[in-house]
């Protein structure tokens, strides 16, 4: 596995709340052999802020030295998003993970990946999936079955692919396109503005569910996989 198994796997990820796509960061050797909380002023905060800016996690234009509330609530969404411990506080763990998720690079196109294929290809894949979310299993077998299909047509709905199941050109450039520039992607500005107030609901219900165990096919609160989790969340707002 790409992740650490620390890194919770409860949680997929909904349109509301868009997709990780990650590339090569090359991690200063130096960053992570101290603590870094609010209030510190040291050259690997600064490191720390190139790391989320790129990931998308902190919005800024300009990384300094200074731990600050923003640096802060960065790493705290940061964390939850990869289900670590919320506290804001750069630490092993937190740093363990930014490790781990900058080491994937991009794909290769070779070929349209579907049900029932296997191989390195599809290997490679997965483990994108599993890095940006969307794929929950607990050994990477390099066989295209139903969790790598539905895995493919959530992407697919969140980036308003084909949603038919099938890695081919189109869904792989998506991909590549999305490494090459942000690592995870925002939500488009198109889907903002008269919705805002509906796409809070849904964030507010989705968080409810955190911690909730993965369980394939299931649909309610008690366990659900990728769609099952979509469905639960947009069914609970009608």
């Amino acid at each position: 596995m790409l992740i650490s198994k620390k890194i919770k796997r409860a949680v997929a990820i909904i349109p509301i709340a868009g997709a990780i796509l990650f590339t090569s960061i090359n991690v200063n050797a130096k960053l992570g052999d101290q603590l870094l909380r609010p209030g510190t002023n040291h050259e690997d905060v600064k490191v720390l802020k190139e790391r989320l800016i790129d990931l998308n996690f902190l919005n800024s234009d300009l990384a300094n030295t200074s731990y600050d509330e923003t640096t802060a609530k960065a790493v705290k969404d940061f964390q939850n998003f990869y289900g670590l411990s919320e506290d804001g506080i750069f630490g092993p763990n937190t740093f363990e993970t930014l490790e781990s998720v900058s080491k994937i690079s991009t794909l290769e196109y070779t070929r349209k990946l579907e049900l029932n294929l296997s191989g390195e290809d599809v290997k490679s894949l997965q483990e994108r999936l599993e890095v940006m979310g969307f794929l929950h299993i607990d050994d990477i077998d390099s066989t295209y079955g139903p969790k790598t299909e539905e895995a493919v047509l959530n992407f697919q709905k969140v980036y308003k692919l084909q949603a038919d199941g099938i890695a081919g050109s189109t869904t792989i450039e998506a991909i590549n396109h999305a490494l090459s520039g942000n690592r995870r992607m925002r939500r488009p500005a198109a889907t903002r503005g008269a919705t805002g107030a509906r796409d809070n609901d849904l964030i507010a219900t989705a968080k409810q569910y955190i911690g909730t165990p993965y369980r394939y096919g299931g649909t309610s609160s008690s366990g659900f996989d990728c769609a099952g989790f979509t469905q639960t969340v947009y069914r609970s707002q009608g």
